[in-house]
Order: structure tokens, then sequence, then C-alpha cells
């Protein structure tokens, strides 16, 4: 027997999860061993980056003037229009200020704050200007945030430049922008100090691709842009160097970085076959085996994953789901193929859908019952109440006195309708819930009988909404309905002779509160022979609802409405 059980641990072992992932892993990492012969690559992937690291740090320090020069730009724009509204007032004061910042920057040729209708009053250069249907103000009055652009015909300054806006609000609306003008001789000027021969040209370029300044011929500029590459689709990754044909077919390395974040960049143009640049000319990529290693690693732990673990657990799942469909058990078809684990994970699924079956069995049983149990109760409570009320209607018809029968019909009323709500509840209660929409009807529909009877003539309008209560509500508005209609039916009535109108509405005004209406037309009815008590039993099933109750009564109408919150099902409490 020992024997035979070290045999049995001896197979289980190997099919165990963690044993077959380690034997698959270890595969997996076998092609780490061919990083040792590749050093070689290793160290020309360093030498690489290196010199891409140099070539990117001597461009950079190339555009270091022309940085400071733009940067500086946007500095003043964003100045001027922080002052904006308050140099306006003073045109004499806004022009000299912003005069004595162009002298102090004679770098800029003409600053100006642009009002939104175009009519600029206030600029460097002293005088008033119309650029209201001018094609950079139409493009760009919209704008809400800073933008850079390229004039190159500008009328005022009257060559080609670069353009800073910045715009300014009043009471949150644009009210216009701060406008700063760079000639592009002057940023030309800037970069002339080249670090080495190997820098052919360094263009300037915005986020949107539009090249702002160049060291070259800034009119053949799109010629000696790279081919394959949009300069507004660089974004987060524009600091980086890439060998590439410019547009003329000629091959070249470019270098990018920016000069004002996500706004503003810097492109050199690299001499290919310099000492800076040779290195990057490798035709092998250095990452292609760690590349190699790492997609055949990948693919072995994938597989083992996938072969161990995926497709069992997918099945396991489409399981699950067809039992919380369908409630069907899982089958164990291929179950001798799982590890050992996860065997031990369908069986307690299996297990687990078993019981789970048997319990909802059980409860289904149980509620069943319950439902039966509680439907025969208000069965016998209606019917026991309609014995009552037929006794009631015995005693009416041997009473001798008018006051007394018509006190018993109105006792024999309220049971008839306690009883109409328990068949109800048994009849078409969801929940244990009752429609009191309908039970008001019905209530309302049988006073309007008994007053018709009489020959009075009720004329009933109804407003009424299915609004589900739990009895604790639903009995306590029932009787005051009831009682209200009884009243109604007393003492309404009218002068001039029409037909007496009840008017009864039951709406939710909100999704937890309701009121009820009820209304009827006053007539000259002599109310001495009243006991008061309907009032007293409607003043009572409000305290109940837990309701507020308006009375207005005038001449000829009565109103009371009830208002009160919709309330969830509570237990009987043990405390009178």
């Amino acid at each position: 027997m020992k024997e035979d059980a070290g045999h049995a641990s001896e197979r289980r072992w190997h099919r165990g999860l963690r044993a077959r992932l380690a034997m698959l892993l270890a595969l997996a990492l076998l092609p780490i061993g061919l990083i040792a012969i590749n050093q070689t690559n290793l160290l020309s992937s360093q030498a690489r980056e290196n010199a891409e690291l140099a070539l990117l740090a001597l461009t950079e320090k190339a555009a270091s003037q022309e940085r400071q020069v733009i940067q500086r730009g946007i500095g003043i724009a964003d100045a001027i229009a922080a002052l904006a509204l308050r140099l306006s007032q003073d045109t004499e004061n806004c022009q000299t200020y912003l005069k004595a910042l162009v002298d102090s920057y004679p770098r800029f040729s003409f600053l100006a704050i642009v009002p939104k209708d175009g009519r600029i009053t206030c600029a460097s250069d002293g005088n008033s200007h119309d650029v209201s249907q001018s094609e950079g103000f139409l493009d760009h009055i919209g704008d809400t945030s800073a933008t850079i652009s390229v004039n190159s015909n500008a009328p005022i300054s009257g060559t080609s430049v670069v353009v800073m806006r910045q715009p300014f609000l009043e009471k949150d609306a644009i009210a216009g922008y701060a406008l700063v003008s760079i000639p592009h001789a002057n940023l030309a000027s800037t970069v002339a100090d080249r670090p080495t021969e190997a820098l052919q040209e360094i263009i300037t370029f915005d986020a949107d691709g539009e090249v702002l300044t160049t060291t070259g011929d800034f009119e053949t500029v799109a010629d000696r842009l790279p081919s394959s590459q949009i300069l507004g689709e660089f974004g987060s990754e524009a600091t980086r160097a890439f060998i590439d044909t410019d547009r003329s077919g000629r091959r070249k390395v470019f270098a990018v970085v920016p000069i004002e974040q996500r706004r503003i960049y810097t492109m050199g143009v690299w001499e290919p076959d310099s000492p800076y640049t040779s290195i990057l000319k490798a035709r092998v990529p250095p990452v292609l085996f760690p590349g190699l290693m790492w997609l055949i690693s990948l693919g072995v732990a994938l597989f083992a994953v996938h072969t161990l673990v995926i497709r069992h657990v997918n099945r396991l799942g489409r399981e699950m789901a067809r039992f919380a469909s369908r409630r069907e058990l899982p089958s164990f078809a291929g179950a001798a193929e799982l590890p050992s684990e996860l065997q031990a994970l369908e069986t307690r699924f299996a297990s687990m859908a078993d019981a789970i079956l048997r319990d909802e069995a059980d409860l289904e049983n149980a509620l069943r019952e319950k439902n039966v149990l509680i439907r025969e109760v208000h069965h016998r409570v209606k019917n026991n109440l309609q014995l009552i009320s037929s006794i009631i209607n015995m005693q009416i018809r041997k009473a001798d006195h008018d006051e007394t029968r018509e006190g018993l019909r109105r006792i024999q009323d309220r049971v008839l309708s306690l009883a109409t709500i328990h068949r109800d509840l048994y009849q078409t209660s969801i929940g244990g819930r009752v429609d009191v929409g309908a039970l008001i009807e019905e209530i309302v529909g049988h006073a309007a009988d008994v007053g018709n009877d009489k020959g009075d003539g009720v004329e009933v309008t109804t407003d009424i909404e299915r609004i589900m209560l739990y009895p604790d509500q639903a009995v306590p508005l029932s009787l005051l309905a009831s009682e209200a209609a009884t009243n109604a039916m007393k003492y309404a009535g009218t002068d001039d002779g029409t037909r007496t109108r009840i008017d009864v509405e039951l709406k939710k005004t909100s999704d937890t509160t309701v009121r009820f209406v009820f209304a009827n037309s006053m007539g000259d009815v002599d109310d001495s022979d009243g006991t008061g008590l309907g009032t007293q039993l409607i003043n009572a099933f409000s305290i109940q609802l837990g309701a507020t109750t308006d009375v207005q009564q005038t001449d000829d109408r009565y109103v009371l409405t009830v208002s009160f919150d919709i309330a969830a099902f509570s237990e009987e409490s043990d405390t009178a």
C-alpha cells in the first residue's frame, strides 16, 4: 500500500500546474543564453545611443539663442495680455509702454493689443491700424489658447515675421489678444554660430507642423524637410534623431528637440557622413536580438499559459455561464487533461452547482407554500369581513330607527372597504403590495352608485394613477377615501340645481411622495345631525399614513388634500 501511494504521489507532482509552468518557462528563458553571444551588438547599441544623445545635445545648443528669443516673445505676449484691459483704458500710456518694450528688445519689430473688433489703437509704433479684414486676424480671433504663426509679408512690420498671439478675457469672454512680431532676419542671426560644420541647417516649427524659422532659404525650406515624416505628428516624441531622405531625395540625419514643450520644436539637419552621425547609419538595428529573444520567450510563455490554464479556464467559464443561464450541471469531458489543481476546482464547482440546485428547489417550495398560505390568510380574512358585513346588513333590516340604520350602514361600508383590500391582496397583489389606485376608483364608484340610486345625480371626475402600496398604508388610505366619499354623499350638493360634482385625484408628486385630493360641491345642507365621527376617522387615518392634511371649505366647495411619503415594508413592532 505504501509503495502504491508513493508511485501515485510521484505521478501527481509532475501533473501540477507549477511543475508544468516551471518546465515551460525554463524553455522560454533559454534564449537568454544568446545574449552572451551578442555582446558586441550590445556595445554597438550603447554607442548608437550615446551618438544620438550627443546629436540632440548639439542641436539643442545650436538653438539655445533662438529658444531664448522665442520664449522671451511668449513671455512678453503673456505679460501684455495680463495688462491688456488696464492698458487699453489709456491709449497714450499703452503706446508708450509697448514702444519701451520694443526699444528694450530690438529683436521685436511690433507689439500691439488687438481688440476683438480688429481696430488697433495701442501699438508700439504709435499708430492706429485696422486689421479686422486681415487673414491673420480672422483666422485667430476665435482661438482661446496662445498661437504662433508665420506671416511672410507682414503689412505693418514690412517683412516676414513670426507672430505670437496671446488671448485675453473680459468677463469670461475673449476680448482680444496681445500680438508680438519677430522678424525672421532677427531670428536667423541667432543661429549663425554653429557648433560644427556637420550641422547644415536649423529649422523651427510649431505643433501643427508649420515652419517658423530656418537658417537656410525660407522659400525652399519644404524641399529640405524629411520625406517620410510629417512635422505636426511628432507630438510628445519630438525629442528624437533619425535618418531619412529629404524631399529632394538627399539622405540626411534629422534631430528634433522641443523649444517650447508641445508648442515649438527645433530640427537640426545634419550631414550623414560626419563623425556625429556615422554610427546612426548601422543597417542592423541594435534591438534585433533582444527583440527576437522577447518574442520567443513571449511565444513560449503564452503557449504554456494557454495550454495549461487559459483553455481550461475558458471551458470552465463556459460551463459556469451555461449553469447560470440554463441551470445545467457541468460536464467532465476532458477532465483527465487538466492539471490536478484545476481538476479539484472543477470538482468543487460541480459540487457547488449541485448544492445550489438543491437549495433553489427547497427555496422555491418554501416560497410557494408561503404564497399559498398568505393568499389563504387574505382570502379567509376577506370572507370573514364579508360575513360580518352580512350580519350588519341583517341588523340594519331589523333596526327601527333611521339613525341606527345609517350608523350601521357606515360601519358596513368600512368593513366592506377592508374586505376589498384583502381581496386584492390575495388576487392581484405584487410583492405584498396592492394597487391603491384601483381600490380608490372602486370605492368612489360605489359611493357614486349609491348617490345616483338616491336620485342625487352625482357626477364623478377622477384622475387616479396606479400606485402600489403596502397594506400598512393601503388600508388607512382606502378607509380615508371611503370616509371622504361617504361624507360627500351625505353633505354634497349644489344651490343652483345642477348635478353634484365629486373630483378625485391620486398622483405621485415625486418618486417617494403621494398626494390624494377629494373635492365635492357644497349646497345648502343641514349638517346639524352630523356626529363628526367621519372627520375624526379621516384625521385618525391621516395619522396612520404619517400624512399632512389640508381642508379648504367655501360656500360651494369642500376640498380635502392629503400628502404623505411612500413607506417601505416594515415588520410589526412588538411594542404597543
